[in-house]
This record gives C-alpha cells, sequence and structure tokens, in this order.
C-alpha cells in the first residue's frame, strides 16, 4: 500500500490534523531552523573572535614583558658599574663640555633598603649658556652610569641674553653586593670536628 492509498482511507478529520501538520513542519522548516543555524553560526563567529582577542592580548603581554625583560637586563648592567667619585666624574663631563664647575659640594649618603644607597653631590654653575646646559645633562644621563639629575635650579641673568647660574644635585646609586650568610661558630666547630674524625680513624688504622 502506498503512502496515497493510506492517506485516502483516512477520516475529513485525520486529514485536516495531518495537513496542520504538515503546514506546522512546513513553517518549523523554512523559519525556526534556518533561525537556529544563523544562531549557531552567529556564537561560533563569537567564539572564534573571543579567541582572537585572548590570543592577541597573549601576545601584547608577551611583548611587554619581552621588553621589561630586556629593562631589567639594561638595568642590572648599569648596576654593574660603581659611579667613581661624582666629584671628578662630573668635572670630567663638565670640562668636555667647556663648562667650569666652580663649586661643588657632596651631600649625605641615603641608604634605600638593604641594597642600595644614594649618593649625591650638589654643584653649581655660572653664566653657562643653555645649549652647553642642555649637553652637559645629556652626558650624565648617557654617560651608562646609575646616576641622575634629581633637583635643578635655573636662574636667568639679566646680560648677556643667554646666560643662567645653575644649581644641580646630581645622584648616583649603588647596588652593594649580596651578603653571604654567615655561619655560626658552634656550625663551623661541628664541622671541623666531623672533617676530624675521619683522620683520626685512618691515622688509627
Amino acid at each position: 500500500m502506498t503512502l496515497r492509498d493510506r492517506i485516502n482511507q483516512l477520516e475529513d478529520r485525520e486529514r485536516r490534523l495531518l495537513g496542520v501538520f504538515v503546514v506546522v513542519f512546513g513553517i518549523f522548516a523554512i523559519l525556526v531552523i534556518p533561525l537556529g543555524l544563523t544562531a549557531y553560526l552567529g556564537s561560533i563567529s563569537s567564539e572564534n573572535e573571543s579567541m582572537r582577542e585572548a590570543m592577541a592580548t597573549l601576545q601584547q603581554s608577551r611583548s611587554v614583558l619581552e621588553k621589561r625583560a630586556e629593562e631589567q637586563v639594561k638595568m642590572d648592567a648599569r648596576y654593574e658599574r660603581t659611579t667613581p667619585p661624582l666629584a671628578g666624574f662630573l668635572a670630567g663631563i663638565a670640562q668636555r663640555h667647556k663648562i667650569e664647575i666652580p663649586e661643588t659640594q657632596d651631600q649625605a649618603e641615603v641608604p634605600h633598603g638593604k641594597r642600595f644607597s644614594e649618593r649625591s653631590t650638589k654643584i653649581t654653575l655660572r653664566d653657562v649658556g643653555m645649549l652647553k646646559l642642555a649637553e652637559f645633562m645629556q652626558g650624565v644621563a648617557t654617560s651608562g652610569y646609575p646616576v641622575s639629575i634629581s633637583r635643578m635650579n635655573i636662574r636667568k641673568k639679566a646680560t648677556p641674553p643667554d646666560s643662567y647660574n645653575v644649581q644641580l644635585t646630581v645622584s648616583a646609586f649603588d647596588r652593594k653586593a649580596e651578603e653571604k650568610p654567615e655561619v655560626a661558630a658552634g656550625d663551623a666547630a661541628e664541622g671541623e670536628a666531623e672533617e676530624a674524625e675521619p683522620a683520626a680513624e685512618e691515622e688509627a688504622e
């Protein structure tokens, strides 16, 4: 028996119900299924976008971490060199730029934590031009030592036009060597006794 024969055997009420079912199924197939597929594809696209954003964030974080690591290496390399006494150090830079330092005053050393200390020297420059002052400050900044200009006071003179009296405080930061843990006297004596016991046993044999 074919499908048509089975439909023909149905009563009118059953045929109407079957027609309604076919119509509902058609509407479902035409509207609901495409909407469901669209929503599913949209969720996949959203997940892919989130994954791309997460990967981009990871790449940016990696770049930031690598940059910080490079800066840390450069900083460690600077601290490996101890800045010479500041008075002579600054006089050498000033001489290269044809500047005289008539006054120099060393400041008290300031500790920073357990491993760092700050040495400062206050210098006075008189009748210096702005270009030479900028070159002198650049020489300090690019010296390769852990130094910085912590304070600056500039006063312009009435004449000549490009003439200034300047007070600068230059600070050098020194990193102390790591202290090795001290061995207690009792532990040292015990270690010497342990070393002496095998030697005494060998002599007895």
